[in-house]
């Protein structure tokens, strides 16, 4: 549908930041088993054969590498599926964080930061 396709491209293009990040040299745009396995422990699963069995799910051409284009697909399901967003929520350390660009920090946000901005913002106002 027209909708699905507008979701999936806006996904696309979310996405390409947090794919780039697991995609290690020589940067080819495919993620290995190696590569996935830290993304999929990222998204909250954390045994090795329930990895190694998204990771068949996913390889849909079966060619043994995560094509950008099969993550897509695959996150696209993956957010269609309540019961597994949730496991990734819960299983995403409070300290990991997205940045702007979509990459996943280890880096606190300054909420505090925010609020003393929003105060100030506030004493301006007439």
């Amino acid at each position: 549908s027209l909708l699905q396709t507008k979701q999936k491209a806006r996904l696309r293009s979310i996405c390409k930041p947090f794919f780039r990040k697991y995609d290690t040299p020589p940067f080819d745009n495919k993620l290995t088993r190696q590569e996935i396995h830290p993304l999929l422990m990222d998204l909250g699963f954390n045994r090795g054969g329930e990895v190694e069995a998204i990771f068949r799910e996913q390889d849909t051409n079966q060619d043994g590498v995560i094509s950008f284009d099969e993550f897509v697909e695959f996150l696209f399901g993956f957010m269609q599926s309540e019961e597994r967003m949730e496991r990734a929520i819960a299983g995403t350390p409070t300290s990991q964080r997205f940045s702007a660009t979509g990459i996943i920090t280890d880096e606190p946000e300054d909420d505090e930061e925010e609020e003393e901005e929003e105060e100030e913002a506030k004493k301006r106002e007439p």
